[in-house]
């Protein structure tokens, strides 16, 4: 069976805790040391542990109790584990197993904490805190981390944008670079054209491509006399 109860406490009254265990007097226990400052949700098997870490309100921290008839605590948290849903979800086991290699199983398997009945509220309570405190500084850097990372892609894309412009912009240039160019070595030199074609009172005009236009006024000019240009 899954229920929620809901508590009126300020801290961390919006947490959601999920506690798994097969006794329903563990059940009792530990529902009255968190109930009265957190959301608690129960389940009574694996399979229904399983089931309720994908259903809302999503739990934030689970209390697992390790030896449980069909699927124990160990088998329970390597699904949580496989899963990307409930990968990060926090687990502490709850279990009268106390010994060292019960433990370091557990946390090896990727518990965050292990705690041995018969439970001292007192110490329960803090190292839930400390887990749900964890939980929310984990969290926050990951949101951190995702609008960092759609920053930095928004920007390599203004950047690439702003690249392929500027190219487009430096070939444009290119090309009419070369078309002046091209036009200009096209144009007739004073010496390929006749004397007889170029009065003397016209102005002629040396090249120093590139650069600048360089006049060398042979006699007055006037408006009607049009400047040729040598090569």
């Amino acid at each position: 069976m899954d229920q929620a109860m809901d508590s009126g406490k300020p801290d961390h009254a919006d947490a959601t805790i999920l506690v798994v265990d097969d006794e329903p007097a563990n059940l009792g226990v530990l529902n009255a040391v968190l109930q009265p400052y957190f959301r608690v949700r129960v389940a009574r098997s694996g399979a229904e542990a399983l089931r309720a870490v994908g259903t809302a309100p999503r739990p934030d921290l689970v209390l697992l109790d390790v030896m449980m008839p069909e699927m124990d605590g160990y088998t329970v948290l390597s699904k949580l584990r496989e899963s990307p849903a409930s990968r990060d979800l926090p687990v502490i086991f709850v279990t009268a197993m106390d010994s060292m290699e019960s433990e370091q199983r557990g946390l090896e398997l990727g518990a965050v904490d292990y705690i041995t009945k018969p439970i001292n509220p007192a110490i329960m309570l803090v190292r839930v805190r400390t887990q749900l405190e964890l939980k929310v500084a984990r969290d926050h850097l990951a949101d951190q981390n995702a609008r960092l990372e759609v920053l930095v892609a928004e920007r390599t894309e203004a950047l690439k944008s702003a690249l392929d412009h500027a190219e487009a912009a430096h070939a444009a240039l290119k090309k009419s670079y070369f078309g002046t160019l091209m036009a200009i070595s096209a144009w007739p030199s004073c010496a390929a054209l006749p004397s007889a074609n170029i009065p003397a009172a016209w102005p002629i005009c040396r090249a120093s491509w590139p650069g600048t236009w360089a006049w060398a006024e042979q006699k007055p000019r006037t408006s009607s006399s049009p400047p040729y240009c040598t090569t």
